[in-house]
């Protein structure tokens, strides 16, 4: 039961119950949608070598923030799933929701590519290691390779496919990460986890962030994505408040310049992303709860169409990039969703189904 503070007659706020943590409590899936969206907005500057006036009062691109909620959500939601289904379901539960819409948009994407803006004939392209580089180390979820030679080649960012796929990998190290914390049981002992990530912010603040360059991009989602998961262990001690979060964000903004300004402004955002989302009218969360889930397809598929667009002579200003993406990434995305990413989960909710009546119960979580 969720606790609502009155001053005056005044709702300042209440605390996280078991009824916004589902899917028809809250708003995760238009908030996904606008954040698959804000990573749009950021590459139509950057893929055209413009800048972006958001970085004027921003500490960070709008599509990092992007991704850096993205995480937050990522680590609320699935340590709802990894505690409900167990290690080795949770496993099987993330490589569905991920891989299958992974390997079709890489077969996609590498084949219109090469065919429609590639410099290099068809027939040499058994021969282009660059083109198995791509599909394989980004299918097998290992990154660094994100183009094909040829492909996009006077574009201002040649030969680049999909930049965006960077995450991915760096998504499943933090799922692997959730998982080692839970078999040493962290989970159920939230005390001991929250003094492990207090200890990792205090490191990550006082050592430099090219100290292990391998490192260096993981740890800023490292902490957004743990930031999730300890506001999921300690919803019912969460006071979502807007006036509570209007201060925050205050006192972020004047905060020095920095790394604990950008650590601050994370943990900031992650604290009013929850608010807006469960704090909103009912009538924005059965809009959300109706809405397919649409963000992963329009994130995987986003970048390459920007690129296409910029190719093709339509994207060179951000403003007819962001439309003209939008307006193709999204039947892209919901072919995606209806046609793989959908019927892939389903899989997951029939083996529990057959393995697990208790379990399946508690299924249907897009998660």
């Amino acid at each position: 039961m969720s606790s609502i503070v009155q001053i005056s007659g005044t709702n300042l706020g209440r605390f996280i119950n078991d009824v916004d943590i589902r899917h028809s409590g809250n708003i995760f899936n238009i908030l996904r949608l606008v954040f698959a969206s804000a990573v749009i907005y950021s590459h139509a500057f950057v893929l055209n070598n413009l800048v972006d006036p958001s970085r004027a009062i921003l500490p960070f691109t709008v599509s990092r923030f992007a991704v850096l909620l993205f995480f937050t959500l990522s680590g609320f939601l699935v340590t709802n799933s990894l505690k409900m289904r167990g290690i080795r379901q949770f496993a099987k539960a993330r490589a569905l929701r991920m891989l299958p819409g992974l390997w079709v948009m890489l077969l996609i994407s590498a084949a219109v590519t090469t065919a429609v803006f590639g410099t290099l004939p068809l027939s040499a392209l058994p021969d282009n290691a660059s083109l198995w580089q791509y599909l394989a180390t980004n299918g097998l979820l290992i990154g660094r390779h994100y183009g094909i030679d040829g492909v996009f080649a006077d574009n201002p960012l040649p030969f680049v496919i999909n930049g965006a796929l960077w995450t991915i990998p760096r998504e499943v190290q933090c799922y692997v990460a959730l998982a080692i914390a839970a078999a040493f049981g962290l989970l159920p002992k939230r005390q001991r986890l929250l003094m492990l990530f207090t200890a990792g912010i205090a490191i990550h603040l006082l050592l430099p962030p090219d100290l292990v360059p391998a490192l260096s991009a993981l740890r800023p989602l490292l902490i957004s994505f743990f930031a999730g998961v300890l506001l999921f262990l300690y919803r019912e001690r969460v006071f979502l408040s807007w006036p509570l979060a209007g201060l925050a964000i205050a006192l972020t903004a004047i905060t020095d310049a920095g790394p604990l300004r950008e650590t601050a402004a994370q943990l900031t955002a992650a604290y009013v992303t929850l608010v807006l989302a469960i704090l909103v009218p009912t009538a924005w969360k059965r809009f959300s709860k109706a809405l397919p889930d649409y963000s992963f397809g329009i994130y995987i598929y986003g970048f390459p169409v920007q690129q296409a667009m910029i190719a093709t002579g339509i994207g060179t200003n951000a403003a007819s990039n962001m439309a003209a993406t939008i307006l193709c990434a999204l039947p892209l995305a919901a072919l995606s969703w209806h046609l793989v990413e959908k019927p892939a989960l389903a899989l997951k909710d029939r083996s529990q189904r057959g393995s697990d009546p208790a379990t399946a119960a508690k299924a249907g979580s897009r998660r």
